[in-house]
C-alpha cells in the first residue's frame, strides 16, 4: 500500500503568523521542527495501518520546509521549490496510490480561518472549479479523484475542518487548534496533537475504503479572479486563457490535472513581482 501525504504549513501545531511561513527567520526555523512533527505523526500512522510507502509532499512557498533527516524510514519526501514542478502540492500523484492525507492545510481566500489563502495570496482573490469556490483541500481531492484516489485525513483549525468535510464526505479531520483571527489561535501543544495526528491517520488509512474519490465533470472550467487587473493582463499575455473580466480570467480543460497545471502556471505569471516564493 502506498499513501501520499501533501504538508503544508499554515495549519501546522502551533503556527500562527506570517513570520513563521518565510525563509530563514528563526520563527520559520521553529516552525519547521513543528511541520516535520506533524508529518512525522501522520506518517506513522500510516505505516501503522499497513502502509508499505509514505511519499510526503513538502507543499509550502519553497517547498524545502521539512527537516529531511528527521523522517522515519518508510517515508519518501518530494523536495524541491514550485518553480520546478507541474502540480504544486500534488506533484507525483497518481492511480498508484491507495488514500491521500492533507497535513497542516488551511481554509481558502476569503474566509476566517489561519493565514487563509488559495494558492497564492498575493494573487489569487477567489478559484473557482465549475462555477464553485474552491480552496486548496478541494483542489487536492479533485486531482486525486481523477486518478480515483479518496483523500481521507486533513489537519488544521476549524475553519479548515468543516472546509474538509464539506469538499471530501466522509474525510477524517484532526483540528491542531482554534482559530481567534487571521495570525491568532488557541493552540493545543505537540504532547496532545501529535497522538491525535497519528491515530487519525491509522484510522483513516485503515478505513479509506470508506470515503469515495471525488469526480469532477468535465471538460474542467476554472476561473480565477486576481488581486488586481495587472495580474490578469500578464496572465492573458503569456499564457492561452480567455479574459472574461478586468480581474478573472478562465481556463477550460479537459481534465483536472490538465487544469490545474495551466492555472498553477498562470499563477506562477501572475507574480509579476517575481518574488521569492516559488524558488
Amino acid at each position: 500500500m502506498r499513501v501520499f501525504v501533501s504538508a503544508d504549513m499554515e495549519g501546522i501545531t502551533g503556527v500562527v503568523h506570517g513570520q513563521e511561513l518565510t525563509q530563514d527567520t528563526p520563527s520559520w526555523n521553529e516552525a519547521r521542527r513543528w511541520m516535520t512533527a506533524d508529518v512525522v505523526a501522520a506518517a506513522n500512522g500510516a505505516l501503522a495501518a499497513g502502509a508499505e510507502e509514505v511519499v510526503v509532499v513538502d507543499g509550502h512557498a519553497g517547498m524545502r520546509n521539512l527537516l529531511f533527516d528527521q523522517l522515519p524510514a518508510g517515508v519518501t519526501a518530494h523536495r524541491g521549490p514550485a518553480a520546478g514542478r507541474v502540480m504544486c502540492q500534488v506533484e507525483g500523484l497518481d492511480a498508484s496510490f491507495d488514500c491521500v492525507l492533507l497535513v497542516g492545510y488551511h481554509s481558502m481566500a476569503g474566509t476566517d480561518g489561519m493565514l487563509s489563502h488559495t494558492w497564492h495570496g498575493g494573487v489569487v482573490g477567489q478559484y473557482r472549479l465549475n462555477g464553485v469556490p474552491i480552496g486548496e483541500t478541494a483542489i487536492t481531492a479533485a486531482v486525486a479523484g481523477h486518478h480515483g484516489v479518496p483523500v481521507v485525513l486533513a489537519t488544521g483549525d476549524q475553519y479548515l475542518v468543516a472546509e474538509a468535510a464539506a469538499a471530501v464526505p466522509g474525510i477524517t479531520t484532526a483540528q491542531v487548534k482554534e482559530t481567534t483571527g487571521r495570525q491568532n489561535a488557541r493552540c493545543l501543544p505537540f504532547a496532545t496533537t501529535g497522538e491525535m495526528i497519528r491515530a487519525a491517520a491509522e484510522s483513516a488509512v485503515r478505513e479509506r475504503a470508506s470515503v469515495m474519490p471525488v469526480r469532477t465533470t468535465t471538460p474542467v472550467v476554472i476561473e480565477i479572479d486576481t488581486l488586481s487587473h495587472r495580474q490578469a493582463d500578464r496572465i492573458e499575455r503569456f499564457r492561452p486563457v480567455e479574459r472574461v473580466g478586468v480581474r478573472t480570467i478562465r481556463i477550460t480543460a479537459p481534465d483536472v490535472p490538465a487544469a490545474f497545471a495551466e492555472a498553477w502556471l498562470a499563477v506562477e505569471v501572475a507574480d509579476f513581482e517575481a518574488g521569492s516564493w516559488n524558488q
